[in-house]
């Protein structure tokens, strides 16, 4: 069982995933979304921004890129594997 605290299940492309904040560099300036694509196997996409290079910066926001990433990197898996 996956717990880390600020994590919260999602989904990728119909996979299972998490976004998690990255407390070493501030959850405010990050994200990190772990797809569960198959046994032993995963994706892994972190966003950020370095402290005060975006004004508004937001946890939210930061998932919503790195979510947006995850479903481009697995789209075109899914598409290779055709």
């Amino acid at each position: 069982m996956l717990y880390v605290r600020g994590a919260q299940v999602t989904s990728v492309a119909g996979f299972g995933a998490v976004e998690i904040p990255d407390e070493r560099f501030g959850a405010q300036f990050t994200c990190d979304v772990r797809v569960d694509v198959a046994p032993d196997q995963g994706l892994w996409v972190a966003y950020a921004v370095e402290l005060g290079d975006e004004p508004g910066a937001t946890h939210e926001l930061m998932c919503q890129r790195a979510h947006a990433a995850a479903e481009t990197i697995m789209r075109d898996l899914l598409a290779r594997t055709k």
